[in-house]
């Protein structure tokens, strides 16, 4: 109409899927919806048939001028359908996952690489913890991106690397547990009545330890008494008393550590810049329960590598791909999935709960390698040793390409008319968004 303002946008798929280099991955507790943010800003919306896991693209949503780092869910109510995406340019949006609505949008100064939703004590619904390239924590509303309040340091200030937030079981406030880019860990307690009127916020507690560049940081949640830290080239397992080194393990040769984070008391999964992840059983004294916990090392007792999830294939990737662990729950069954999403816009999931150490009657031996890490080997007189580390491959795998592949017939774009019948519109497995491709 003519001397108006209004806008309205006409979308028309081509024959080829749009390219998808994913560069972070969301699932929703119920299983039902999945969520992958990719490097040109672009967040494409799954729907997901919780039995079986199988995953159908609903929905793109365009709001991000630059690579989408942190996707989050909005809300403690399971049915509520809002998240909360960020990008590296600091932007940040809140979406309706039924109609893909942007909700709310603010661009702040600071960039974010992590967030972490949690339900603080004296509060009605989530808050959003954030960490990135600043020295503070923000904490902000989901829904309408505000600042609530912000945690500063006082002992060496830097850029705060990774964070986990926790509420202690002998207490009622909450605990902000955080380690700086140079190794300063740094405790904050929260009593539940902060705002951003109040004095600064400073650390309760600071430790400098010899962990530089930290990933990600995850307290134990079965015991609240060990904290896993991953670092590129190796990751730690801590005290969370006194924030000594129980045991570490060093990233596979070629490879990368990304995150981890704890399946037991006894237990770690940790994944690598190769889109696969490691099953460790640790060692007696890095077991709060054991009585040998935070003894002397004993040299044949060392993290035992038992359990591998990886691609069969072992695609070549372009850049590492978007990793993370969720806890679901669905018709009343817990579970506990690692999505993957890669550079060629490729979803796989795993059930880590599948993997389990095997319980079986074998005569093992324990052999150590050069990084200090100890596989157990199956003995048979009759039979070189063989290493029984399973290698479990996804449960499920899809992409936009495979969806598009399965429409008949396929979408019609208002350009293909241009091209003629054996000229292709576009090179389907080239991402220029992708800037590593």
């Amino acid at each position: 109409m003519p001397g108006t303002n209004l806008i309205v946008p006409v979308v028309l798929w081509g024959k080829y899927a749009p390219t998808h280099c994913i560069s972070s991955v969301y699932l929703s507790r119920d299983q039902k919806t999945l969520v992958t943010g990719c490097y040109d800003g672009q967040v494409c919306i799954w729907q997901v048939e919780p039995e079986t896991l199988k995953m159908t693209p609903r929905c793109l949503l365009v709001g991000h001028t630059a690579p989408v780092t942190c996707i989050s869910r909005a809300s403690i109510i399971q049915d509520n359908n809002f998240i909360v995406t960020s990008s590296e340019a600091g932007e940040m949006c809140t979406w309706d996952l039924v109609d893909g609505k942007c909700r709310e949008s603010v661009k702040i100064t600071q960039v974010h690489t992590n967030i972490q939703a949690y339900h603080m004590c004296n509060s009605e619904d989530l808050r959003l913890f954030c960490n990135g390239y600043y020295a503070e924590i923000l904490i902000m509303d989901p829904f309408s991106l505000e600042l609530m309040f912000s945690l500063s340091s006082k002992m060496n200030p830097d850029w705060i690397s990774a964070l986990h937030v926790l509420r202690p079981s002998s207490r009622k406030d909450d605990v902000v547990l955080a380690i700086s880019i140079t190794g300063t860990v740094k405790v904050w307690s929260l009593l539940g009545h902060e705002n951003k009127q109040s004095e600064p916020i400073y650390e309760n507690e600071s430790k400098q330890i010899r962990c530089l560049n930290a990933l990600s940081l995850n307290c134990c949640a079965h015991n609240q008494r060990t904290v896993l830290i991953v670092c590129a080239k190796y990751c730690q397992i801590y005290d969370a008393g006194d924030f000594s080194v129980l045991c570490s393990i060093t990233a596979p040769a070629g490879e990368r550590w990304m995150s981890g984070d704890f399946m037991a008391t006894d237990r770690v999964l940790v994944w690598s810049t190769e889109g696969k992840g490691y099953l460790y059983k640790l060692p007696a004294n890095s077991v709060p329960d054991h009585k040998g916990f935070h003894g002397p090392t004993v040299a044949h007792d060392s993290p035992v590598l038992y359990g591998m999830l990886a691609h069969p294939d072992n695609k070549l990737l372009s850049c590492p791909p978007a990793m993370r662990l969720v806890a679901t729950s669905s018709g009343g069954k817990q579970r506990r999935l690692l999505l993957r999403g890669d550079s060629h816009g490729v979803v796989s999931l795993w059930s880590v709960d599948d993997s389990a150490p095997l319980t079986q009657t074998v005569v093992m031996e324990a052999r150590e390698d050069s990084h200090g890490v100890v596989s157990l080997w199956s003995v048979d007189d009759s039979a070189p040793l063989t290493q029984t580390v399973l290698t479990h491959a996804p449960l499920v795998t899809t992409s936009l390409d495979a969806a598009w592949a399965a429409m008949a017939p396929r979408p019609v774009g208002v350009l293909d008319q241009m091209h003629a019948p054996d000229e292709p519109g576009q090179y389907p497995n080239h991402d220029p968004t992708c800037p590593q491709c």
